[in-house]
């Protein structure tokens, strides 16, 4: 038998997802999930971001992997990566199916689904039961929300790995109100907050660092970090996917990002899961006498035109 392997995106906005009618074929007036098969040398993240702007013309954020289904149809067997996606710029149109719906949970069950869509479901439905991440820019207002997410979330990474002098010298170095108020306004440094539904969830930032020998800007990665309660939930990929997404489309030439990782923390494994290489290693001093042991992480990104 056959075998096609295929990507597909339940596109989320809220408590509704993204659904497509198929005006063609076998199955034409069968819903699914947009999509579609990988090419050659693709990643199925790869395939599906490609997939969606040919469909669609727009562009998703893609997050984590729900499920792969796999199922039987009589004349071939279909593998479908299916992901949990957000729309990260553009409007969703039609290029190639006949109709498209935004569904609730309820709603899901109102329409006729392919039968390897319709067996992803159950895991869809429990998805939307969980809060949705948005991400906005952060203002001299949210210090004080800043702050208290750092001394829970920042406190608990580095509890096993940092004295407790040299915590404290550093949540005062790089969380005081005057060092936030830096970091939120200075020219050519960026800080976001992760929210779900509303709810401060995380936080990112990033500044420029320097231009490289080829022309290119090189960014630094300052802060990603997820409350413990949203860990584990796809917030961090979300999140350093929107960094690189940012920095792209601010650079159309391409640029490079790097960041700092304590080599005793256990972040490493989700950098390098995120495509970031390690690029070399230091002791750095920050001050009274203190070190951080870091790995430097980096990664080349492509400017989006």
């Amino acid at each position: 038998m056959k075998s096609i392997e295929v990507v597909a995106a339940v596109i989320r906005r809220g408590d509704k997802i993204f659904a497509t009618q198929r005006g063609y074929g076998e199955f034409e007036g069968w819903w699914e999930f947009p999509g579609g098969k990988m090419e050659a040398g693709e990643t199925p993240r790869d395939a599906l971001r490609r997939e969606i702007r040919e469909e669609l013309d727009a562009e998703v954020s893609v997050g984590e992997l729900i499920r792969t289904v796999e199922w039987d149809y009589p004349s071939f067997h279909l593998t479908m990566h299916c992901f949990w996606c957000r729309l990260a710029s553009g409007t969703l149109h039609l290029l190639e199916h006949e109709d498209a719906r935004w569904l609730d949970a309820p709603q899901l069950d109102s329409v006729k689904w392919l039968p390897a869509d319709l067996d992803i479901l159950p895991q869809i439905k429990q998805g939307l039961a969980r809060p949705e991440f948005v991400m906005r820019q952060a203002t001299e207002a949210d210090i004080p929300v800043i702050m208290q997410m750092a001394d829970r979330v920042f406190r608990l990474t580095y509890a096993e790995i940092l004295s407790p002098e040299q915590m404290d010298y550093m949540m005062d170095w790089m969380y005081s109100a005057q060092s936030l108020r830096g970091q939120i306004c200075d020219e050519g440094r960026w800080f976001f907050l992760a929210e779900a539904d509303g709810i401060p969830a995380g936080y990112l930032s990033f500044e420029y660092e320097d231009t490289l020998p080829d022309g290119r800007k090189r960014f630094h990665l300052q802060k990603l970090y997820a409350l413990p309660e949203y860990q584990h939930s796809g917030l961090g990929r979300m999140m350093m996917e929107y960094a690189e997404r940012f920095l792209s489309a601010a650079n159309p030439e391409g640029c490079r990002m790097e960041l700092n990782v304590n080599r005793y923390n256990s972040a490493v494994g989700f950098y390098e899961r995120m495509g970031l290489r390690r690029d070399r290693q230091g002791d750095f001093h920050i001050g009274h006498g203190y070190y951080m042991n870091d790995y430097i992480y980096a990664i080349d990104l492509q400017g989006l035109a």
